[in-house]
């Protein structure tokens, strides 16, 4: 008995993390959330770049609203959601694991301002997103100690992955490894070890061709249409938009501290607040 649960240890911490986390809202029936607009239908939109780039996850969840209540759908997507936040920190922790220290890697993970108002504003796909950038940095990290096939796939494939679901974090994610690459090859240029810069640059090139390839169904698409967003979006947009100033660490310690790009001192926020008076 100790064995099995020795082994299977992380995703006992995962499941039992789901209870503690989503408890009565494992319970039939839809959940409301801000951004989260949730119906027994479920339809495929290709009206924006983010609707085209998750056409692959849209499609999955469109096949199983056909098969189940789109209720039950959700109940998945938020099951499966909580469980790799707690189980990614733990499974690709990329340092000795020493006194339990993934554990508390997974719980910071977990709880902490931002997931806490992403998952209150209904974006969970920004979650979903989030949750991968734990494999990714372990990848990246084993990237510096060696630059094998293996390990340039595995970034690729977290890459695509977390970009089904979210662009926001496949920005970030390509951000990520292209300044991790640029560090190898400049270490590799201080020492003067020319063979292992090209041959890191063969790898890095073939799998940015795979991945362009691979993203052409939102890449063309993007590229063919123009886009004049920008040109209506005013100062005052950006500024709605802006991380909320904190009057004791300002913007910088708000980031710092982890209290999200949208948070509860926003002027908006006291729109969803409803008086005594109303009653």
């Amino acid at each position: 008995m100790k064995q099995i649960i020795k082994k299977y240890q992380y995703f006992i911490f995962a499941t039992v993390g789901i209870v503690v986390v989503l408890w009565q809202l494992l319970l039939p029936g839809y959940i409301i959330m801000l951004d989260w607009s949730i119906g027994p239908h479920f339809e495929l939109s290709f009206d924006s770049l983010s609707s085209i780039v998750n056409i692959p996850s849209d499609f999955v969840l469109f096949l199983l609203h056909l098969i189940m209540p789109m209720w039950l759908v959700q109940k998945i997507i938020l099951v499966g959601i909580i469980f790799i936040l707690f189980y990614f920190p733990l499974k690709f922790y990329p340092f000795i694991k020493k006194n339990g220290v993934e554990y508390f890697a997974s719980l910071f993970f977990v709880f902490n301002p931002f997931v806490y108002e992403r998952m209150l504003a209904g974006q969970w796909r920004v979650v979903v997103g989030y949750a991968f950038l734990f494999p990714l940095i372990y990848f990246i990290w084993k990237l510096f100690q060696r630059q094998s096939w293996r390990i340039v796939i595995n970034i690729f494939l977290v890459l695509y992955i977390a970009g089904m679901w979210s662009v926001h974090f496949l920005a970030i994610g390509i951000l990520l490894v292209v300044f991790s690459f640029l560090m190898i090859l400049g270490i590799y240029l201080k020492k003067r070890e020319y063979n292992k810069i090209r041959e890191s640059g063969k790898k890095f090139l073939l799998i940015g061709f795979l991945f362009i390839v691979l993203s052409s169904y939102w890449l063309i698409p993007y590229i063919i249409k123009s886009d004049i967003t920008l040109s209506y979006f005013t100062f005052e947009n950006w500024k709605a938009f802006a991380t909320a100033e904190d009057s004791q660490v300002g913007v910088i310690g708000n980031v710092l501290v982890l209290r999200g790009f949208w948070v509860e001192n926003h002027s908006w926020v006291k729109q969803f607040v409803m008086s005594n008076e109303r009653f």
